[in-house]
């Protein structure tokens, strides 16, 4: 609408544009990458034991008791590395202050 100061004092101004790089890109990486990803999509279809693996793994994300025993056993061993962890550094903090 046109309404009120020019300026504004609670606005931060605006830091300046940083150059365009000067160097060329790396066109031969990224003609690498995507022939290695192009052959790879393929490669990975036509594996028929990838696709049994894959039904197997469904399967088993699918049994609950299986899927609750998998998320037991993990945080069993986060949870015991991170009191490891801390009680190590528990212990040498203590030892490095006075008595």
């Amino acid at each position: 609408m046109g309404l009120g100061d020019a300026e504004d004092p609670l606005l931060s101004e605006v830091p300046p544009e940083s150059p365009p790089p000067q160097g060329l890109p790396r066109v031969g990486v990224m003609l690498t990458v995507s022939r290695v990803l192009a052959l790879a999509g393929p490669a990975a279809g036509a594996w028929t034991g990838l696709a049994t693996r894959a039904v197997e793994a469904t399967h088993t994300f699918t049994d609950r008791l299986a899927y609750i025993g998998v998320v037991w056993a993990v945080s069993t061993v986060v949870c015991s590395l991170v009191v490891s962890t801390a009680s190590v550094f528990r212990s040498r903090g203590s030892r490095s202050a006075p008595p």
